[in-house]
């Protein structure tokens, strides 16, 4: 090889070396950039995923917003990353492109979890827009879905990846829920109408009533207003409002100790959010059949050191008699209740113990042979504390502390704004609290607003001197209270009553709106008329208030228990009574009418005379009951239309009955419209009419002639035929019930034919009846020219003289103008 060959064959080389050189590092940068690439897309893919799987751990939900938007992100990471390896090619593009695909997983995780969030604020949704419209049917459609375990939003969790994160999801999911079914409920019940939803007997001697509505506190809690019946003399009790203000527990005066079906009427209790509106008179029959044994649902026993003295039980039921064991050793007999207090114990604070009742027996004769019940001693070391120090009213405070105390009067001192001494009074528990804890603290400062209507006074509590039921005392301690004084007048809130298991009144009960002066209140200030407008002079007694602050004045009656029934109008004059003012402000006047309800239980019965329909007064019946009954809105009141009843109906809405000057008889009118036949066999029955002297009338059954009152109507017309060469055409018509025959004159002055609106000129018209159809006529006319192809319309008029009358007894006439479209 020459030189020159040599040198060319060396230069050739080295070209061939540096464009290896150059091309070898850009094939393994192409590779190294696709596989950057994805895993930067399978970054992205996962980042929704990551971002919403963090509410597991920092249970606060990450939005749904959020969430998509990674997830776009990583769908275009996704497709930008596949668009890459497809266009790289090579053995490895398969392998990329299953990396890709296997992180799709989280991208649908993600969906899954935005939908999931979607589903849950589409019941919230739906919920807002039922609590906006406001309208039943739409509050109960969203209140079934929120309690709807299977709900959408329910669904849409459960398909979320994650149980962390459902967990939380479903947390927060039935929290909001639920303040929304609330609201929902909340606002169902304002707009439901006042009922009595369900009465049920619960055991030997208690019975609960749940009403759909909360209740009056006053009216709810007095018994006077639940009244049994056909119950073998078992009365009501005592009436407890429940915690859901809604039910009321009744508690009868003994035990039913068989099976019976009693009545129970419920009355006059008032709405919780209107004083002016009243649940409506409610009757249902309730069986009491109580066949379940009493248990021991529950002992507490409480001490502040080693050893506790005292336990109370608390039975399943009112009970009756038992044996009580503690520990094993004899007690003594059961106290008739559902609760027990044992005193004189010795129990060990650190130890387990038995309370068993041998032979507990509740009302109905059940039996438990052992009821028993284990219990631990709580041991009790927190001191009382004062929880608030308020007005009571401008010359009283109220105390009320943390636990039930003792040992108050004397240990509190007044101070005014310079921490003077104030004149205190006695403290005294506040009338009706059953806790133990509210006391009421006078101030018997004279001229305490001679300079100011507002005074800022400090309240200074003793230590280690009051004290709860286990020992354990009252720091020392200081609250500042502002009171104001009070110009305004107590007001008479409502009138009630009570009865005795005869059913007769014992007691008037006036409620006032705030606690009065503790006095003898005077009865000549309550005037009293009875419904027959005669003045009850001498019906009370005076009232007694023994305890300042009390809301309620009890005037028994003068005669004793009486027998009262019907409404009474009650008028109080002014100053009846004081309130607990500084200056005493005099009560307000204040009138009501008081239904006493209906007289218990008339044990005598009477034949009214007879019932009639007297001659020339059509529908009208005159019912004589031989003597003097009771009337108007009073229960066996004769002018009550469901004392009666034909042919086995209710009497006709507007039906209209009154009773003569000496209440002997009743005239009942039917309302026009209301019968539709006539009958002259008639069934007409009255029953459970009551005489002014408590007796009440033998069901009694007649037969009457009432007449069909109610006008025809034309219902419908078809043209049957028609003539274009001959003119004539024929119509069928059909009415409400059948007519008395039609005359031409009839026909001519009370039908009208239009055809395409305009009145057709007809020169004659007969009528005749349908054979088998009472109710069709057909109508023939002469002389008429009709375009069938336009509207054909039929019109009654009301022209004097000329009527059409149906078939009745009373030849009800067609009124008005009726137009139908003529069918072809």
């Amino acid at each position: 090889m020459n030189k020159k060959k040599a040198i060319k064959v060396v230069a050739a080389s080295a070209i061939a070396a540096s464009a290896f050189a150059a091309v070898a590092p850009t094939q393994s940068q192409a590779a190294t950039s696709v596989a950057t690439t994805v895993t930067n897309a399978q970054k992205a893919m996962k980042a929704p995923f990551d971002k919403y799987y963090q509410t597991g751990t920092t249970k606060k939900t990450v939005s749904a917003a959020t969430v998509q938007a990674l997830i776009t992100k990583g769908e275009k990471a996704y497709a930008d990353a596949t668009a890459v390896v497809k266009k790289s090619g090579g053995k490895s593009a398969k392998t990329y492109q299953a990396k890709l695909d296997g992180y799709k997983k989280y991208l649908d995780r993600s969906k899954a979890y935005v939908a999931g969030l979607g589903s849950i604020f589409k019941v919230y949704g739906n919920a807002d827009a039922a609590l906006k419209a406001n309208k039943v049917a739409d509050l109960e459609k969203a209140q079934a879905e929120l309690k709807d375990p299977k709900n959408q939003g329910h669904v849409g969790i459960g398909k979320i990846y994650g149980p962390v994160v459902r967990e939380v999801l479903t947390g927060a999911f039935d929290r909001l829920s639920k303040v929304r079914l609330d609201k929902i409920e909340a606002a169902l019940e304002a707009l439901a109408t006042p009922k009595v939803d369900s009465v049920s007997a619960i055991n030997a001697s208690q019975i609960l009533v749940k009403f759909n509505k909360s209740v009056d506190a006053t009216t709810a809690a007095d018994e006077a207003n639940f009244v049994l019946s056909q119950s073998g003399g078992i009365n009501v009790d005592s009436a407890v409002v429940q915690e859901d203000g809604k039910s009321v527990l009744l508690t009868t005066d003994a035990p039913f100790t068989t099976s019976t079906n009693a009545v129970l009427t419920v009355k006059d209790v008032v709405l919780a959010d209107d004083d002016n509106k009243t649940f409506p008179l409610f009757t249902t029959t309730v069986t009491v059949n109580d066949t379940v044994k009493p248990e021991v649902t529950s002992v507490v026993s409480k001490t502040n050191g080693d050893a506790a003295t005292s336990a109370t039980i608390t039975f399943s039921e009112p009970v009756v008699s038992g044996t009580i064991k503690v520990d094993g050793v004899s007690y003594g007999p059961v106290v008739a209740g559902k609760t027990q207090t044992l005193t004189g114990l010795s129990l060990a604070a650190n130890a387990t113990h038995t309370i068993e009742v041998v032979n507990l027996k509740d009302g109905a004769n059940n039996v438990s042979s052992v009821a028993s019940k284990t219990f631990s001693v709580t041991k009790d070391t927190v001191s009382p504390a004062v929880s608030s120090i308020t007005p009571f009213s401008d010359s009283a405070l109220l105390v009320t502390f943390s636990k039930a105390v003792s040992n108050v009067d004397g240990n509190i001192a007044l101070k005014d704004e310079a921490y003077g001494d104030l004149t205190e009074g006695t403290v005294y528990a506040l009338p009706g609290d059953t806790t133990g804890t509210k006391f009421v603290l006078p101030i018997n400062e004279a001229g305490l607003y001679a300079n100011k209507t507002v005074r800022n006074l400090t309240a200074v509590f003793a230590g280690n001197v009051i004290v709860d039921s286990l020992g354990n005392t009252l720091d020392a301690a200081t609250k500042t209270v502002s009171i104001t004084k009070d110009a305004a007048a107590p007001e008479v809130t409502g009138i009630t009553y009570k009865k005795n298991a005869d059913g007769n009144v014992t007691k008037i009960l006036v409620n006032f709106n705030e606690g009065i002066t503790a006095a003898t209140l005077d009865a000549d200030k309550i005037t009293v008329v009875n419904e027959n407008g005669v003045l009850q002079s001498g019906l009370l007694s005076d009232a007694v208030v023994a305890s300042n602050g009390a809301k309620t004045a009890e005037f028994t009656l003068a005669a004793g228990p009486t027998a009262l029934s019907g409404k009474y109008a009650f008028s109080v004059a002014s100053g009846l009574a004081t309130d607990l003012a500084a200056t005493p402000n005099n009560s307000k006047a204040f009138s009501q009418t008081v239904d006493f309800g209906a007289a218990q239980n008339p044990t005598t019965t009477f034949d009214l005379t007879d019932a009639t329909v007297p001659a020339g007064q059509n529908n009208v019946i005159k019912v004589d009951f031989g003597q003097a009954v009771k009337g108007g809105a009073v229960e066996g009141s004769a002018t009550d239309a469901s004392r009666y009843a034909l042919n086995g109906r209710s009497l006709p809405a507007g039906t209209r009955i009154v009773l003569d000057g000496t209440q002997n008889v009743a005239t009942i009118t039917l309302p026009e419209g209301t019968i539709t036949a006539d009958d002259s066999d008639a069934i007409f029955t009255v029953n459970g009419v009551v005489t002014l002297t408590n007796k009440i009338n033998k069901a009694y059954t007649t037969t009457l002639a009432i007449d069909d009152n109610t006008a025809p109507v034309l219902q419908t017309a078809a043209l049957t035929s028609y003539d274009a060469t001959a003119h004539t055409a024929e119509l069928t018509l059909t009415f409400s019930e059948a007519l008395a025959p039609l005359t031409a004159a009839i026909v001519d002055d009370e039908l009208v034919i239009k055809n395409n609106n305009s009145n057709v000129a007809v020169t004659a018209a007969t009528a005749s009846s349908v054979a088998g159809y009472a109710k069709q006529v057909k109508v023939s006319v002469t002389g008429v020219t009709l375009d069938t192809a336009k509207s054909l319309s039929l019109t009654t008029v009301d022209v004097t003289g000329n009527d059409i009358v149906d078939a009745s007894n009373l030849a009800n006439e067609l009124k008005g103008a009726t137009t139908v479209t003529v069918s072809k």
